[in-house]
């Protein structure tokens, strides 16, 4: 009976911990073991992980021990400590169905010339299971999906074998705070020989995501991670003889930085402005975007005149039409 690692990063995850890990024990598949990985929580997830090592040897805990602070490094210490043959991620307020270690393990030894496999995944939030939020999607080219931030699978789908992650030392980077699963997996797509499956039918659905209805997302850390993403991407399809299909990819990760942007505060934007020129900077560079393309200083401009032009001229504006509604006076 082949094992398998479950590997949980944690941080300040008491609220929804122990209903993923209840979601783990009531697996139908018993040789697993769960790694789980503090990253420094200040609440009581530590405590909760621990009262669950307690009942059952098969869940592991450890402390991050060494910089830098973040989910990248938790997992990469969870691959360093694991014992399985197959190996998953599970973040520590996802889930798995009752069966979803059995039917993966079943698949991987039926198939056992794969590096790995994708299964499907659902999202929820508050109110239940989103209707058609399916996380896993057939692309003609996953390498092109993801290098244009098109990513057809999320981090828990896969099971790895973990072999294929130790001899090509596969591991994430700890640079990045956002889009760390997609480097990961854009790095194995590079590989020209990988082998893997991609089921997307709702037969395979095997896991929930959590989807909070009122997320926020750092943009700071977003663009920071879109420019890592740009920067090494640049460098490792440089010699490939599409480099020019795998550029145009990377003009996605460009635009969506743009997106980040233009979406964002002015006191967000006055914090950024310098991160943006770097990506617009390492985009001509690699020939990623025209070297005639000025969209972040549009957005800049953009900005100065919508918040230090228009919006004080749009509340003189309210106030003129409010003291002329309410005056006394007849205007005629």
């Amino acid at each position: 009976m082949k094992k398998v690692s479950i590997i949980t990063p944690m941080y300040n995850s008491e609220k929804y911990l122990s209903e993923t890990i209840e979601s783990v024990l009531k697996q139908t598949y018993t040789n697993w073991e769960m790694i789980l990985i503090d990253d420094g929580s200040s609440d009581n997830s530590i405590q909760i992980a621990e009262n669950y090592r307690t009942q059952d040897e098969r869940i592991v805990v450890y402390k991050r021990m060494r910089e830098p602070k973040g989910v990248s490094t938790c997992r990469n210490i969870g691959i360093e400590n694991a014992k399985g043959e197959y190996l998953l991620f599970l973040d520590s307020d996802d889930l798995l169905t009752e069966t979803c270690i059995e039917n993966r393990v079943q698949y991987m030894i039926a198939n056992p010339n794969l590096d790995f496999a994708i299964f499907q995944m659902l999202r929820f939030n508050e109110n239940g299971i989103i209707p058609n939020s399916q996380a896993t999607h057939i692309r003609e080219n996953y390498l092109y999906a993801f290098l244009s931030s098109d990513f057809a699978w999320t981090v828990t789908t896969p099971i790895w074998n973990i072999d294929f992650l130790r001899k090509n030392n596969f591991t994430f980077n700890e640079q990045y705070i956002r889009l760390e699963d997609p480097e990961l997996m854009t790095k194995v797509l590079l590989m020209s020989n990988v082998r893997f499956d991609v089921l997307t039918s709702d037969t395979y659905i095997d896991c929930y995501y959590r989807n909070p209805i009122n997320k926020k997302v750092n943009l700071k850390n977003a663009l920071t991670s879109h420019l890592y993403f740009l920067q090494d991407f640049s460098s490792l399809t440089n010699n490939r003889i599409d480099i020019e299909k795998c550029r145009k990819c990377l003009q996605n990760h460009y635009n969506a930085s743009f997106v980040c942007l233009n979406y964002s505060t002015f006191s967000q934007r006055k914090q950024c402005f310098h991160i943006a020129h770097k990506i617009n900077k390492i985009a001509k560079q690699n020939n990623i975007i025209p070297k005639t393309t000025y969209i972040f200083k549009y957005i800049e401009l953009n900005t100065i005149i919508k918040y230090n032009i228009l919006y004080p001229l749009k509340k003189i504006y309210r106030f003129v039409k409010y003291t002329l509604l309410h005056s006394p006076t007849k205007y005629y």
